[in-house]
């Protein structure tokens, strides 16, 4: 090569060999930065999937323990062990975007700060009025309850079974009832539970009479808002769950006369047209007026995700005196009253849709025998038609709003003529 060539060449080779660490220096900056971003990503992808797995792990201790079966710590942190290693290793070879939808609903909980399957915790408080995972819980409630009855009294008789010779009474009454409560719940260790509720009614109705083809009489009475009976209970886990029995759980309820008691409330005549006559109360009681003790016991099997549940319940009313139970206007007649005692079924069966969402469904009823008076110096004597029987299909929804609150909306449908037509109540217990 000729020395005119030569030395441009070094020139040039020496020129980049002065270039090639700096540009070797700019591509590995990018690859760090961008392999350093991916592995950020990747670390907080794993996070989330361990914060999950200890949420599950939890819940395991916590469901075994309340079984009363072996905690199986071991098998549940090798179980979590096992799945961070996997997915550390998914990680690793480059499935950041599986990684996610790997984990799914349950991480989207996760972040949501929503524990798996409480939505079939919830289930299993509604069944047994029993807290699980908390130790307080306050719970507002507001229900409202329609019922309307329409009686046709005839007097008289059918003549070849088709003309009446006589007349024709409709008598009607709507009755409508908002209830404003709360409930407060306290658990005394792992089997023992004590709540009270304090109800805040307001009542209006509705009574209409009318005789043949002459002009109705209607007339409206209201009362409240004012304090209904106030009821305190002590429940306590007779048996827990495990393969074989479900939770039992005893309780005993006391509900005391807060409320305004319907005795000595006066009938007035609203008005009188002809042979018509309407009486109704001066007032709308907010209480049955009486001391009363429940027993019962909740039976509550869950088989993930369906939860059966039944109750079975006897209410004794104790005889109390009151210094008038007449209901004649300017009249005042003392005596005992013994209110009729009941006996409450239910049973039903909730599922969970997923970890917010959950349905149920249930029967519910109550028996209750005759009241019984006694006038001051006279004897005891039943009170006509005041034996009942309600019943009611109930349908519920339970919505987890976050892992301290959930709403509860529910339905009832009344089956007998002394169930209210509906209830629609809505509901939200907040654990602490």
């Amino acid at each position: 090569m000729k020395p005119s060539l030569l030395v441009p060449s070094c020139i040039a080779a020496a020129v980049s060999l002065a270039w090639a660490p700096a540009a070797f220096a700019a591509v590995d900056n990018a690859e760090v930065q961008r392999l350093t971003q991916e592995l950020n990503l990747l670390k907080q992808r794993y996070a989330a999937q361990q914060r999950t797995l200890d949420q599950l792990e939890t819940r395991i201790k916590a469901l075994a323990a309340a079984s009363g079966a072996p905690p199986a710590t071991a098998a549940a942190g090798s179980s979590a062990g096992a799945a961070a290693t996997a997915g550390g290793d998914f990680a690793a070879a480059g499935g950041a975007a599986g990684s996610g939808a790997a984990i799914g609903t349950v991480q989207q909980a996760a972040a949501q700060d929503i524990p798996p399957q409480k939505s079939v915790e919830d289930i299993y408080q509604n069944a047994s009025g029993f807290l699980t995972g908390s130790r307080f819980s306050l719970e507002a409630g507001l229900t409202y309850s329609h019922y309307d009855s329409r009686q046709l009294n005839v007097s008289g008789f059918y003549a070849l079974d088709s003309i009446l010779l006589g007349s024709i009474n409709l008598d009607r009454i709507k009755s409508n009832t908002f209830t404003f409560d709360l409930t407060g719940r306290m658990s005394l260790g792992d089997r023992w539970q004590f709540d009270a509720n304090i109800p805040f009614l307001y009542r209006y109705s509705d009574y209409i009479t009318q005789t043949g083809t002459a002009v109705p009489i209607e007339a409206n009475v209201s009362s409240g808002p004012a304090i209904g009976d106030a009821s305190f209970g002590l429940a306590y886990k007779l048996v827990k769950e495990d393969e074989n029995w479900p939770d039992i759980v005893g309780s005993l309820r006391v509900r005391a006369p807060t409320g305004r008691e319907p005795y000595g409330i006066k009938l007035v005549t609203r008005d009188q047209s002809g042979n018509q006559v309407l009486a109704t109360p001066n007032e709308l009681p907010t209480g049955n007026g009486v001391w009363a003790v429940t027993a019962g016991m909740s039976f509550v099997k869950t088989v993930d995700p369906v939860v059966l549940f039944a109750n079975l319940g006897y209410t004794y009313n104790i005889r109390r005196h009151f210094d008038d139970i007449s209901q004649q206007v300017g009249q005042t007649l003392p005596g005992h009253v013994k209110l009729g005692d009941s006996i409450q079924l239910g049973m039903g069966m909730a599922f969970a849709l997923n970890d917010r969402m959950s349905l149920g469904m249930s029967y519910s009823s109550s028996i209750a025998r005759k009241t019984r008076i006694q006038y001051d110096g006279q004897s005891e004597q039943d009170v006509l038609n005041s034996d009942t029987h309600a019943a009611a299909f109930n349908f519920g929804l339970t919505w987890v709003v976050n892992k301290n609150l959930s709403v509860v909306p529910n339905l009832a449908i009344g089956l007998t003529p002394d169930s209210p037509d509906y209830s629609l109540s809505l509901r939200f217990p907040y654990n602490f």
